[in-house]
């Protein structure tokens, strides 16, 4: 599969990312009709673009690493390693 994120390896301290790539991404979701972001929005967003580029998230990510093997989310995960419940 053809995937670029999550950036690897991470960098330990990657100057791109600021408070002001959050504060962009806010004013492009804006700008797509989406409401205006409280404080509190802002924090997650930065999260959740932190876990994107560095970490992996989502269900792509899951799926890719349930094919090769190496995710093991413990018993009764069904498709997702580890025994299953069936």
């Amino acid at each position: 599969m053809d995937r670029n994120f999550p950036i690897k390896p991470a960098p330990t301290d990657d100057s791109r990312f600021t408070l002001g790539l959050t504060l962009e991404v806010r004013e492009v979701l804006q700008r797509h009709g989406y409401p205006t972001l409280g404080a509190m929005d802002v924090v997650d967003l930065q999260q959740i673009l932190f876990r994107f580029l560095y970490r992996g998230v989502g269900p792509a990510v899951e799926a890719e690493e349930h094919l090769a093997g190496s995710k093991d989310d413990g018993p009764g995960t069904p498709g997702f390693g580890g025994p299953r419940d069936f």
